[in-house]
């Protein structure tokens, strides 16, 4: 344990550039972007599908039961139906 040391750290800026290799960075940072740009179309794509959602419900007409307003009663009960 006596003969054990830590590997030496990279605290100054040229030294961190000597290990980093640029080129990797340059592809993960470009890879991060695309994975960005993907959400955020996805996203998009998912906010505009529940817009036309909501708006679909609002526009569909009310179907309305002809048969239960055939033979309702008059209001106030002063007109008699017709017995044609």
């Amino acid at each position: 344990m006596l003969t054990w040391k830590p590997a030496p750290r990279h605290e100054q800026a040229d030294e961190f550039i000597k290990i980093l290799d640029l080129n990797e960075f340059d592809m993960a940072l470009a890879r991060i972007e695309r994975l960005d740009a993907m959400i955020d179309r996805t996203i998009k794509r998912l906010m505009q599908l529940k817009t036309m959602k909501q708006m679909h419900g609002q526009l569909e007409p009310k179907l309305i039961d002809a048969s239960a307003t055939k033979n309702l009663p008059a209001s106030g009960g002063t007109e008699s139906p017709s017995t044609e």
